[in-house]
């Protein structure tokens, strides 16, 4: 073939490249898309999904279909979408148990939380709190670290399972304070409340709305936030850092992922909508009510940001020899 001849094939080639790519945007989504919530009903994480997953559909024109794939602290399902087809027909939502903190967890973890994922746009932050039972005589950090320093392995904290964010945060706690609290796992939120609320454990480090009532109540006393910066639900409330403990920073966020190699024309479409989807009103609602701060990225800036958060947690899960196998 002459170079003539060959340079027209090579921009036949390209012509017809960049029209499938648009042609497969234009298209998409062509058919109801799968949506993998790798918790249980009801949490944070479910509501949150649902929540998107409605207003999606309605802006795409096609059915999300939520799906519950919990177990083993998120990585059953998340380990599903990483191996599901790379065409924009699965999602998650993912967290940073998921892509933070499971990585240095589990030791045979089937998936890489960077290389085996498309990053479509962060979605928000959340705060927990560290709260004590009434019964613990202490009202600041201060107070409570001198308590438990006087008290080795008296106190306890409760967690909605081993290497949760709030399982962490209670080691991140030991650490930084110089203490010896001793955890309790339980299987979900709603039981760790109620020996939490009994004072059959003291502590823990649960969802601030979660929280909220119990603390207005009285029920429960807040210490302070495990974010970097305070939360506008409790603005009141200082940050564990601003307390005395520099360095904490045990944050949760959510984001939208889907297997890595989803075209680009697809990923800017679900970038778009989701973004788009995260002002309505009902999502608002559902953030304000999971205690969540609006967070949208670039999927590259939503890379870096998992990119840096893991390195983060690896470092302090190796030092504090957490291990779940």
């Amino acid at each position: 073939m002459n170079p003539a001849r060959k340079l027209s094939a090579f921009i036949l080639l390209a012509a017809g490249l960049l029209g499938w790519q648009g042609a497969s945007a234009q298209a998409y989504p062509a058919k109801p898309i799968q949506w993998i919530s790798p918790w249980t009903a009801g949490g944070g994480n479910d509501i949150l999904s649902r929540a998107l997953a409605e207003q999606l559909a309605s802006r795409l024109g096609q059915p999300v279909v939520v799906e519950n794939r919990p177990g083993a602290t998120g990585t059953i399902g998340t380990a599903q979408v990483a191996r599901a087809a790379p065409d924009g027909y699965t999602l998650t939502l993912a967290s940073a148990a998921t892509h933070a903190t499971a990585p240095a967890i589990y030791s045979k973890l089937t998936y890489d939380p960077v290389k085996d994922f498309t990053p479509i746009t962060l979605v928000a932050t959340v705060a927990n709190v560290l709260v004590i039972h009434p019964s613990v005589p202490a009202h600041n950090l201060k107070e409570l670290i001198a308590y438990a320093k006087a008290n080795p392995n008296k106190l306890n904290f409760s967690s909605v399972g081993a290497g949760s964010i709030q399982h962490l945060s209670g080691v991140m706690f030991n650490q930084l304070a110089g203490v010896q609290t001793a955890h309790v796992p339980y299987k979900g939120t709603a039981p760790a409340v109620v020996d939490l609320l009994a004072g059959r454990v003291q502590m823990a480090f649960e969802s601030l709305p979660t929280m909220l009532p119990h603390i207005r109540s009285g029920a429960l006393r807040a210490i302070g936030v495990t974010t970097p910066k305070r939360s506008a639900v409790l603005p009141e409330l200082p940050t564990l850092a601003e307390a005395g403990l520099q360095g904490f920073d045990a944050s949760l966020w959510y984001a939208v992922m889907g297997p890595a190699g989803i075209p680009q024309p697809v990923v800017k479409v679900l970038h778009d909508t989701v973004v788009a989807s995260l002002q309505s009103p009902e999502v608002m609602r559902r953030l304000s009510e999971q205690g969540a701060e609006l967070a949208t990225s670039s999927p590259q800036e939503l890379a870096e940001f998992v990119r840096k958060d893991t390195e983060k947690w690896s470092g302090f899960i190796k030092r504090a020899g957490v291990t779940l196998d």
